[in-house]
């Protein structure tokens, strides 16, 4: 089962789950409801700053509490209410507007602008893509754990509020490890299967899990969510096992590891039945450690890895959103190669970083082949079967 999130994103007080698309409490989820249906205009006294130490001041100035909500991202789309007229009300399409004009401004980053100059574009575009890495490794080390039991499939997960800025809290924290622990354990038991051993010195299905998580990597691609469901659908399907193996892979050299190791300790150290499990868990790390990638090389890189845009079946426009962003992309890396390691070395070392994409596409297509030969038929009309994993691993893309 999913844990709820810890903390609203508004205040920072203990959250009660998600309202609105935002992960908050009580009073927050009730405050921005009042406010959409009065259409309150607050001023604040002491020129937006009150917010600034969260909820000290929170119930004093509602100017700047609401703005917090704005900020968080609270939709106003989202308010389902008989009495709450939302196309007709003035302050709901005002906050509309405010998010929308916020995420231009994302989308900015990846596209020509007179007033900002090419090297200050990269150069946000990197620091937003560093800022997604970074919230990709807390999701992974966080308590939210998805099961087999929550039925997650593809539809599920983009319908779904995001969670990948939701502050869940550590999972290897003091009291957060038996929580973990118990969303896998407690639907084990009642599902009466013998799977026990699938779970040794396992805190999370990491298969899943690692599905989810890189869903939710992608979906802070600021055109994510303009993607038709089919388009999102084939991308998901495309590259999640890539973006998988390349996460898993480079935290793992984070932690000085030569094989495969997952936040929760878990550590590939078997003997390698054939050489392709040898490469599954160990050929992408021994990469990042022979060529010496940097964080902001690994994070323009992953992105590049998530937005091939040379997919069957893909609409135009998806293909032309994916193109886009890939091409700034690979703009930014070689502007970060070519810093780092001068005008001789850098397109070398810039084609070998690009090569690793070809290893992740080749991995992807043995864990596929692995998957219908072997976890496919053993889990199949299982209470651990999961949809989603059958299909990004399984299904014909473009079904």
């Amino acid at each position: 089962m999913a844990s709820r999130p810890e903390f609203c994103a508004v205040c920072g007080d203990p959250a009660i789950g998600f309202h609105y698309d935002v992960a908050s409490c009580s009073g927050c989820r009730s405050f921005f409801r009042r406010t959409i249906k009065q259409e309150k205009e607050y001023e604040c006294k002491r020129e937006g700053e009150c917010m600034v130490e969260r909820h000290l001041e929170r119930a004093n100035c509602r100017a700047c509490r609401l703005d917090a909500c704005i900020e968080a991202g609270m939709n106003p789309k989202a308010l389902q209410s008989a009495d709450i007229d939302i196309p007709n009300n003035k302050l709901a399409q005002m906050i509309v507007e405010r998010q929308l004009i916020k995420r231009a401004a994302a989308v900015a980053l990846i596209r020509p602008s007179t007033s900002v100059s090419v090297e200050d574009r990269m150069q946000g575009l990197i620091d937003e893509l560093v800022l997604a890495k970074q919230a990709h490794d807390r999701i992974r080390s966080s308590i939210f754990s998805p099961t087999p039991f929550d039925r997650y499939d593809l539809d599920k997960v983009f319908n779904e509020p995001s969670k990948i800025g939701t502050h869940w809290g550590d999972m290897m924290e003091e009291g957060n490890r038996e929580l973990v622990k118990q969303s896998i354990i407690y639907p084990i038991h009642q599902a009466r299967a013998p799977a026990f051993g699938m779970m040794v010195g396992r805190w999370k299905f990491w298969g899943l899990a690692d599905s989810v998580y890189s869903i939710e990597y992608m979906r802070t691609f600021p055109f994510f969510e303009s993607l038709s469901r089919k388009d999102k659908r084939l991308l998901a399907i495309h590259s999640v096992v890539a973006c998988s193996v390349f996460t898993r892979s480079y935290y793992s050299t984070e932690q000085r590891s030569e094989v495969t190791i997952n936040p929760d300790g878990l550590r590939h150290n078997k003997r390698w039945a054939t050489v392709l499990d040898l490469e599954y868990d160990c050929e992408i790390i021994m990469a990042i450690y022979r060529l010496s990638i940097s964080e902001k090389e690994y994070a323009v890189l992953k992105a590049i890895v998530c937005t091939d845009y040379d997919i069957i079946g893909m609409s135009e426009e998806g293909r032309t959103a994916l193109e886009q962003y890939q091409t700034a992309c690979r703009k930014s890396l070689l502007s970060l190669v070519m810093a780092r390691r001068g005008l001789i070395e850098g397109p070398r070392y810039f084609a070998a970083l690009l090569l690793l994409i070809s290893t992740l596409r080749k991995l992807d297509v043995v864990k596929k082949k692995e998957h219908k030969l072997v976890y496919h038929t053993i889990y199949r009309n299982t209470p651990y079967e999961s949809r989603l994993v059958e299909e990004i691993l399984y299904e014909d893309p473009l079904l």
